[in-house]
């Protein structure tokens, strides 16, 4: 069901589909789906040319698009139990963020896609980019995302220059998370739903369904003076309801704020996971590494609230070809049917129109 604006709202139904498929990305034991992943991946491929892409040159590294400095991916996640994948990227030559979605109907059904590439350079014809949703003008660059079961949760935000460059900026600093319906992958459908932040940008958002209480958004943030990810902030936002329609709240105690002490890296993507047992576990992955943090939470479903913290757990290093895959770039873990995988893509796609990327599934 559509609003006046357009935007999707979800009936009793959507919600309990949405809430059974949550469950599809359980795991039993996530410090050992964790453990259990291979130190190298496998490589992949898409294809991009055919119009889904503003031109033939943008998200690329070419000279006539300044070398990538003015669009790349920030974002990627598989689709629970599908053959797509979706991306996300910023780009300021005409100011947009963007959610790419892309068909790898080689892989079909597999719950481990593995490679397409067979032994060559070139992916299957129809391993290919074929849906772009133009998000917003001005909140043009975009972040980590992550999914809850069929909701994809992106973030998208607008701040300061980079350095040596000069894309639009606001002032304060603003960001939005918005959410897509991926039911139907080829057709996202964006919620009436949405988190607005004013004066805090978003760098990454994790997503999760907790059972009899609600939904949990954090969103990993950086403050004005913070290019650099100095100010390392979380925000837990809860629904008021046991509903993704229902209004997302930051209550004051929600806000964890990262010790200096605290291994804690400048992530690019954060991944909220649920454990059978009740436990919340949050997935940091940059450079080439994933860090692995306990979420106590008590504050979910009580009241008072309490304020949840986070709890250093463990440190996976992986193997990274940079032609294939940064988690600098577009990276998630991705949980379904009680197992742990990666996938990342490079910040750019080549000139020819391919879009490399590497898959972790353990054995």
């Amino acid at each position: 069901m559509s609003n006046d604006n357009g935007l999707f709202d979800p009936t009793a139904n959507d919600e309990k589909e949405f809430r059974d498929a949550a469950k599809l990305q359980w795991l039993t034991d996530v410090a050992r789906s964790v453990a259990e992943l291979p130190f190298e991946g496998t490589k992949l491929a898409i294809h991009t040319a055919g119009g889904v892409f503003p031109s033939r040159s943008r998200y690329t590294a070419r000279a006539d698009n300044d070398g990538g400095a003015q669009n790349h991916f920030q974002g990627c996640y598989r689709l629970l139990r599908t053959p797509f994948l979706a991306l996300l990227g910023g780009d300021w030559v005409e100011p947009s963020s963007h959610l790419f979605v892309a068909k790898l109907n080689s892989r079909g059904g597999r719950k481990t896609w593995g490679s397409n590439l067979n032994g060559g350079s070139i992916p299957p014809d129809d391993d290919r980019a074929n849906r772009r949703e133009d998000l917003d003008p001005l909140l043009w660059h975009a972040g980590g995302i992550d999914a809850c079961g069929h909701l994809l949760a992106v973030p998208i935000e607008c701040g300061g220059s980079a350095p040596g460059a000069k894309p639009p900026k606001c002032d304060p600093q603003r960001s939005r998370i918005v959410f897509f319906d991926m039911r139907s992958p080829a057709a996202p459908k964006r919620l009436a739903t949405s988190i607005v932040r004013s004066g805090r940008k978003a760098t990454a958002v994790g997503l999760v369904h907790i059972p009899k209480s609600g939904y949990v958004a954090a969103v990993l943030s950086a403050g004005k003076k913070d290019d650099q990810h100095q100010d390392k902030r979380i925000d837990f936002y809860q629904t008021e309801e046991n509903r993704i329609k229902s209004k997302f709240v930051l209550k004051p105690s929600f806000v964890y704020r990262v010790p200096k002490r605290m291994k804690f890296d400048s992530y690019q993507s954060i991944n909220l996971v649920y454990q059978t047992s009740g436990d919340l576990y949050l997935m940091g992955m940059t450079g080439k590494i994933l860090d692995l943090f306990w979420v106590p939470f008590p504050g979910l479903g009580t009241s008072p609230p309490q304020r949840p913290s986070l709890e250093f757990l463990s440190r996976r290093e992986f193997k990274l070809d940079k032609k294939f895959a940064e988690f600098k770039a577009g990276a998630c873990a991705y949980a379904a049917d009680d197992k742990l995988r990666l996938y990342a893509v490079p910040q750019w796609r080549l000139g020819d129109g391919r879009l490399h990327m590497t898959e972790w599934a353990p054995a």
